[in-house]
């Protein structure tokens, strides 16, 4: 996204080291002030794995930033996902859809079967493009983005949304 931004602009710049540096202060602030998880994810979490659900953690980000998100809490999200994937996996970055059929794969479920929480647009469409259903739960600073490749959008609190999603056949038309 950064390369992109800066050959749209006319900026050179060295998108790799930027990438890098923003990781390092993520990963820093993380481990300075740590995180809450958001209103709904962890109960969306429990009702998953009560339904016999698999859970997975599918990102295309630096091992250390999904370690540290997962870590946080004394391990709480850890301990709530069957497996998770970062960048080091070698997926394609996202909108590519690459991470989601693998974890389908690995899961052994057709992607119509997977269920997508997602709080960016290339999130959302790399999930949409998987064939997965998709719900999307946009952050602080994606608030802007589209959510015309989701399903159903959720605003304050997640569970609702997903409660909704897993008990009914209702998708968006598209």
């Amino acid at each position: 996204r950064i390369a992109t931004y800066a050959a749209r602009t006319g900026i050179s710049i060295d998108p790799k080291q930027i990438h890098q540096t923003k990781t390092r202060l993520f990963d820093n602030l993380l481990k300075a002030r740590g995180v809450t998880p958001r209103p709904g994810v962890v109960e969306s979490l429990r009702l998953s794995r009560e339904l016999g659900m698999k859970t997975a953690f599918g990102s295309t980000t630096a091992a250390s930033t999904v370690s540290a998100l997962l870590n946080a809490q004394d391990g709480l999200l850890a301990q709530l996902f069957d497996t998770a994937t970062s960048a080091e996996d070698g997926f394609a970055q996202k909108p590519a859809p690459d991470v989601y059929r693998a974890l389908c794969q690995r899961f052994q479920i057709a992607p119509e079967q997977a269920l997508v929480v997602e709080d960016n647009a290339p999130g959302l469409e790399a999930a949409r493009l998987s064939g997965a259903h998709v719900i999307a739960f946009l952050g602080a600073n994606t608030q802007d983005h589209s959510t015309q490749a989701a399903d159903w959008v959720a605003s304050e609190d997640v569970f609702p949304v997903v409660q909704r999603a897993l008990t009914t056949q209702e998708r968006k038309a598209g």
